[in-house]
């Protein structure tokens, strides 16, 4: 996406359609301040930020993969899972919001919600389960 005008008409879709799948539950849940600050900061994401987040989700994917198939959740790919995490989730929250406790308690939400548990479990059995002991382990 060469064109700045292309990617900024690219994230306020991402927003949009964001809002139209999650927006009344996030606002309900967190308030109109948060939801408003999380699209926000999307907006305002550059394209190097953007391509940058994207690379951290798949360093996250990879790394959770590479565990899994080391059979180890507590080995060398738990700690690098849990920190291209926190990089990806400080891309798109607001700053200043991050913080290791809210990392886990939205890990743990991986497991009680079928939405995020389907999200990772799409990508091998037991990737839920992985990434989330990997983050309460690494207090990032």
């Amino acid at each position: 996406m060469a064109d700045n005008g292309k990617f900024e008409a690219f994230k306020r879709d991402l927003v949009e359609k964001n809002e139209r799948t999650y927006g009344a539950e996030v606002r309900d849940r967190w308030g109109n301040a948060a939801a408003d600050a999380a699209n926000a900061r999307v907006m305002g994401l550059s394209q190097a930020e953007y391509e940058r987040a994207q690379k951290l989700e798949a360093e996250v994917r990879a790394e959770v993969l590479a565990g899994l198939a080391d059979g180890d959740p507590d080995g060398a790919h738990a700690a690098p899972a849990a920190r291209a995490h926190a990089g990806w989730l400080q891309a798109f929250w607001p700053k200043g919001t991050y913080t290791p406790e809210a990392h886990v308690l939205l890990a743990r939400s991986y497991l009680a919600d079928e939405r995020f548990r389907a999200y990772y479990e799409a990508w091998a059995p037991g990737a839920a389960e992985f990434l989330v002991r990997a983050i309460e382990a690494a207090g990032v």
